[in-house]
């Protein structure tokens, strides 16, 4: 079976399905996009970048979101199985920096600094994020006046930090379990936003009742637990309510 995955989304599901793979006897191959990040954050050559055409360009079976939009995006195309999208888990919003800090950022106020750095993603599971959390504070203006740098996907985001060409971004928390060169900082629960990462089988696939069972596992305790063990909080996860029960 081969798994097409967001790559921000990717380092659970490549574990879990290292994991199954043995368990089941039966291999569950990932892929994630396989275009390099350009010198300006770019992704790719123009016209590669996006969730949709990445999947839509290879021969998959099941495709991993990292957000429900970007899912609503693929269901729009005719090539899913609708009814077969499930949560995997919940990504938190945070503030993301360079490791040491040399800016001093520590609340969404200090991106409003003369002379701060934001980087933001404008494509996929991040799209409009900082928007979202700074429409929270009521820092709309004032945060989209320090965005210096715009990339195109996850890998050119966390990099473009890593590499210190700025001083902070508006992303995922679990970013800093995949970059050492990141930390992140938690926002105030007000400020907080959170999406779904999530998965579908495609109308291609020619094994559905095998591509349910890794969906299944996937859902269950161990597949759960590498997810949290990466970052993610519990499918279902809502602030101030346990997480409503496996559906």
């Amino acid at each position: 079976m081969n798994v097409f995955s967001a790559k921000g989304s990717s380092p659970p599901v490549f574990a879990a399905a290292r994991a199954y793979s043995q368990l089941a006897g039966r291999e569950v191959k990932v892929s994630v996009c396989q275009h390099g990040c350009g010198p300006d954050g770019e992704c790719g050559p123009p016209g590669s970048d996006g969730f949709t055409p990445e999947v839509l360009g290879g021969e998959y079976d099941m495709a991993v979101a990292g957000s429900e939009s970007d899912m609503d995006e693929l269901d729009r195309t005719g090539k899913t199985i609708k009814a077969s999208r499930r949560s995997l888990g919940i990504r938190q919003a945070a503030l993301l920096v360079p490791r040491g800090n040399p800016a001093g950022i520590a609340t969404l106020e200090d991106l409003t600094r003369p002379g701060i750095r934001i980087a933001i993603s404008t494509i996929d599971c991040m799209r409009a994020v900082w928007e979202d959390v700074a429409g929270r504070a009521g820092l709309i203006e004032e945060v989209r006046a320090n965005l210096t740098h715009k990339v195109t996907g996850c890998i050119a985001f966390m990099d473009v930090i890593a590499r210190k060409k700025v001083d902070a971004g508006i992303g995922w928390s679990s970013f800093a379990r995949m970059n050492p060169g990141l930390v992140a900082i938690d926002l105030p629960p007000e400020l907080r936003v959170y999406r779904s990462t999530c998965i579908t089988i495609l109308e291609r696939c020619q094994d559905v009742a095998a591509a349910e069972a890794f969906v299944a596992y996937l859902l269950a305790e161990q597949g759960q637990a590498t997810f949290a063990g990466l970052g993610w909080l519990p499918r279902g996860f809502a602030p101030g309510r346990t997480p409503a029960a496996a559906r």
